[in-house]
């Protein structure tokens, strides 16, 4: 289990439940972050000043400084934001979501669809199927295009 993360314009907040906290399964998280964990102009730099602050997630330059193509670099999120809501940028934004993903494949069956259910909202499903876990977890993501943001409906 973990803590329910929701990501705010600026960053990312843990969810309340009442007076606790609220958890879920941490495959949620994972797939949050890596869909909406920002650094979406893949600008992780290869070197850079102790007090300069970098924009990308903090483990690119510790596990990946020198392989651009392992690295976390938000795909959905660019595309959302640049990709006219069309049939033609529906399937460019699920290639991004796809491709966000495609690290999980190690461990896990791990497929998406993206589709517009109305003007200027994509929704983003996810699936995910661990080998241990007979049960496949979903998770739905509700992308308001005129806010530039997750909805929490």
């Amino acid at each position: 289990m973990d803590l329910k993360l929701t990501l705010t314009g600026d960053g990312g907040e843990l969810v309340k439940a009442g007076r606790d906290l609220k958890v879920i399964s941490g495959l949620e998280n994972m797939v949050l972050l890596a869909l909406f964990g920002g650094n979406v102009e893949a600008s992780t730099p290869t070197r850079r000043l102790p007090t300069e602050q970098a924009k990308d997630w903090w483990g690119n330059s510790l596990f990946f400084p020198d392989d651009p193509e392992r690295q976390f670099n938000s795909l959905t999120e660019k595309a959302l934001n640049t990709v006219a809501l069309t049939s033609s940028g529906r399937v460019k934004i699920e290639q991004a979501v796809i491709k966000d993903l495609e690290f999980m494949k190690e461990f896990a069956e791990v497929s998406a669809s993206v589709s517009i259910p109305e003007t200027d909202k994509v929704m983003i499903e996810v699936t995910v199927q661990e080998p241990d876990n007979v049960e496949e977890q979903a998770f739905t993501f509700i992308w308001d295009a005129t806010k530039n943001e997750l909805t929490e409906e």
